[in-house]
Formats: structure tokens, C-alpha cells, sequence
């Protein structure tokens, strides 16, 4: 019995955060009410060249690289979706990693940017796709960072 409980539980509790949602009795359950955590996740490491030197020599966050999903699907000429993330971690540890929720089951092209005043040189596509997640999964990603192409702009 204990085990059919267990089993149960977490189906029980999907139920219950459904249906206590802000939607009301005659609306459907959209993405934007039902909780992330029901989510399709695309994650990966951005291996990088490490700690910098020069004018670069302070550059050890990787926030400035931005990972991006553009849905295949459009709207007119407008992607049907997007998300970006930036990248965490520290360039110094040779890697950074994201991680972001997509939609399950819906094409898009993941891309991989820098922003700010450094640009990083990518050995591996910048844009990879189009890609697939099935729903309630995690797809990795990855991408390496060879070298970075202009110095801090003042």
C-alpha cells in the first residue's frame, strides 16, 4: 500500500496545483498558469578558454554569453516563442552553464551569443536546430568558446 501511495503522491499533487490554478472553472490550463516545474528543459555547458589576460584580465563572468530558443514556428514573420538565459559560472573554471524551459514537443533553433562589450569566438555552431524536446524531458546542448574576438570596448 505504502508503495501505491508513494507512487500516487506526485500525480495527486500535479492534480492539486491544476486545479487550484488562477484559472477559472471555464478556462483551459495555459503554459503561463501551470507551474515551471511540470516543464521541458534544454540545459548544456559552454566550455570556454578560461581566465583571461590582457584587457581581458577582469572578464571572469559568463554572464555576458546569452543563450537563445527561437521557435521554427511563426506567427506571420514572428517566431511563435522565445526564450534567452544567460550563461552562469565563471570563466576561470573553463565552463559556464545554462539551463531554460521550452515548450515541449516545439521546434526551435538554439543559439548561443555574447552581449555586452566582449564577444566571444565560437568553435562549435552558434546555432544549432531545429531541435525537438519531448515534453517533460531535458535535451543538453553544448557549446565551446575558443577565444574571444575584440577587447572590452571603452
Amino acid at each position: 500500500m505504502k508503495k501505491l501511495i508513494a507512487a500516487l503522491a506526485p500525480l495527486t499533487l500535479m492534480a492539486a496545483v491544476c486545479a487550484s490554478g488562477d484559472a477559472g472553472a471555464n478556462q483551459p490550463l495555459t503554459p503561463i498558469n501551470v507551474p515551471i516545474f511540470f516543464g521541458t528543459i534544454v540545459t548544456g555547458t559552454v566550455t570556454v578558454p578560461g581566465a583571461q589576460s590582457g584587457p581581458l584580465a577582469g572578464l571572469d563572468n559568463c554572464n555576458q554569453v546569452v543563450i537563445g530558443a527561437t521557435s521554427t514556428k511563426l506567427n506571420g514573420f514572428v517566431p511563435q516563442w522565445t526564450r534567452t538565459t544567460n550563461a552562469t559560472g565563471t570563466y576561470s573554471t573553463g565552463k559556464c552553464t545554462y539551463s531554460m524551459y521550452v515548450p515541449g514537443n516545439s521546434a526551435f533553433v538554439l543559439s548561443a551569443n555574447g552581449h555586452g562589450n566582449v564577444i566571444p569566438g565560437f568553435t562549435t555552431p552558434t546555432n544549432v536546430g531545429p531541435i525537438t524536446v519531448p515534453a517533460l524531458t531535458t535535451k543538453t546542448v553544448d557549446f565551446k568558446i575558443d577565444s574571444f574576438q575584440c577587447e572590452v570596448i571603452k
